[in-house]
């Protein structure tokens, strides 16, 4: 087997054994009872049997890294099952999302440590962390987060002379306009550092496809995606002219 696809094909099976192959009844029995889950026993079975099937190919007499994957497997799911079930998550859309995140993240993380020690070519952490701790990555990441997050203060605030009329009218949901335009100005953001700037036009002319209630709400919906734009677009420019 050719070494560099190891990694895509433990990944692939993740994915796999994750949602194709563990039915519904297998997730709320984990939620339900997690670590005492007997269907918990036969997602991890899944995932062993997946990864064991892809080691075993390229080197069988690497076939135990397979069962460390299941273990872990285990460890990452009953420790997310456990802490999801207590009161302060339960049935809380925000911390469920996280708990998906997180989990999907450790997951991979974990495919990426076992692949790394099946080829051979462990990591060197401390080295490859600071290589990644340079200018032009640090700016990006700076980029990001201030269009997350400080770019939606800014809007808030840009907007508030306009916001109690809306209020009174206000059918949609909660919080929806927050993280459309969050989104929005991601996309903005990665369109420019990639040059795709026509792809920032499809953005925009996709918005106007919008149906509005009345004339405030359309104006207030054009005066906020037009500030999101010229906001994140500016400073996708200065960005742009920092890490040249």
């Amino acid at each position: 087997m050719d070494t560099s696809i190891v990694f895509p094909l433990l990944l692939l099976m993740h994915f796999l054994g994750d949602f194709m192959f563990q039915p519904e009844a297998w997730v709320k029995d984990k939620e339900e009872h997690h670590y005492k889950s007997k269907h918990l026993i036969f997602h991890v079975l899944v995932h062993t049997g997946l990864a064991l099937g892809v080691i075993l190919i390229h080197d069988y007499n690497q076939f135990y890294w397979a069962f460390v994957l299941g273990i872990l497997h285990w460890i990452i799911d009953a420790t997310k099952a456990y802490f999801s079930k207590r009161d302060r998550f339960y049935n809380n859309n925000k911390w469920s999302a996280y708990f998906f995140i997180m989990d999907q993240l450790i997951h991979i993380g974990t495919v990426v440590l076992i692949s790394s020690i099946v080829l051979g070519q462990i990591p060197n952490l401390h080295t490859d962390i600071i290589q990644a701790i340079n200018y032009e990555n640090m700016m990006v990441v700076t980029a990001y987060y201030i269009v997350y997050s400080p770019l939606s203060f800014f809007m808030r605030i840009a907007t508030q002379k306009w916001h109690k009329d809306i209020l009174k009218e206000e059918t949609g949901l909660k919080s929806a306009g927050k993280w459309i335009g969050r989104l929005e100005r991601i996309l903005i953001l990665t369109f420019m550092l990639i040059d795709q700037f026509s792809a920032i036009g499809f953005l925009l002319g996709a918005k106007s496809v919008l149906r509005l209630s009345g004339q405030k709400q359309t104006e207030y919906i054009v005066i906020g995606t037009l500030t999101s734009f010229a906001a994140t677009i500016i400073l996708g420019i200065v960005l742009k002219m920092a890490i040249a």
